[in-house]
């Protein structure tokens, strides 16, 4: 479980084998995903009211932010058990440039 404080920005990173979902369960924000060998950011709007699995494969790095003026809170499950001798978590910005966005 993530609580995200508002207006905040956390993720920016991306995963050689890890698959990660995301459920927001209070507040509003965004999850960004984009392939790390290119191509569109898919924006996918999230909210307490309507929870919905975000699923973040290998290969996309992957943002969420919080839009509101509140606490997010969100379930986050992973495929694999966070190892610090093998972290598997590389930074990479999500949107590199404001063109070639989508949403969903």
């Amino acid at each position: 479980m993530n609580v995200q404080k508002p207006h905040s920005l956390k993720g920016e990173h991306w995963h050689h084998t890890k698959f990660e979902k995301f459920v927001v369960v209070a507040g509003r924000g965004v999850i960004r995903l984009r392939n790390v060998c290119g191509g569109a950011v898919i924006d996918y709007p999230v909210d307490g009211e309507t929870p919905a699995v975000v699923d973040a494969p290998p290969g996309y790095t992957h943002s969420i932010e919080n839009l509101g003026d509140t606490d997010m809170v969100t379930l986050i499950w992973a495929s694999e058990v966070y190892d610090p001798d093998r972290p598997d978590t590389y930074r990479m910005s999500v949107m590199p440039d404001a063109e070639g966005r989508s949403e969903r």
